[in-house]
């Protein structure tokens, strides 16, 4: 399997819209904190990897579905072999490499 390399690139910050500010109810008119997402700078780092397909994890007996909470306490009858989980979940298809069109020429 040939090794796909990483895609990084500065990303407008979602939290602050890229002022690097953050301005909620708390704050009051004319008043913001530091965006805690970009510490300021306005951007984000994104790092993206072509998916290669789903990885086996090591030392997996049993899984079970989430549901996200803190206190997520099922019974043992939530939980199923990692077998089965690789069976009947089934996993994204690979990334394809696709090519950008050159624009024409006006």
């Amino acid at each position: 399997m040939k090794s796909s390399k990483k895609i990084i690139f500065n990303a407008e910050c979602d939290s602050c819209g890229g002022t690097g500010l953050y301005q909620g109810f708390m704050e009051g008119p004319g008043r913001a904190v530091v965006c805690i997402s970009c510490r300021g700078t306005g951007c984000n780092v994104v790092s993206l990897k072509p998916f290669e397909g789903r990885k086996r994890k090591r030392g997996m007996e049993k899984v079970r579905f989430g549901s996200g909470l803190i206190l997520d306490c099922p019974g043992e009858s939530a939980w199923f072999s990692y077998e089965e989980f690789l069976e009947k979940v089934p996993a994204a298809p690979k990334s394809k490499a696709t090519k950008r069109k050159k624009k024409a020429k006006k």
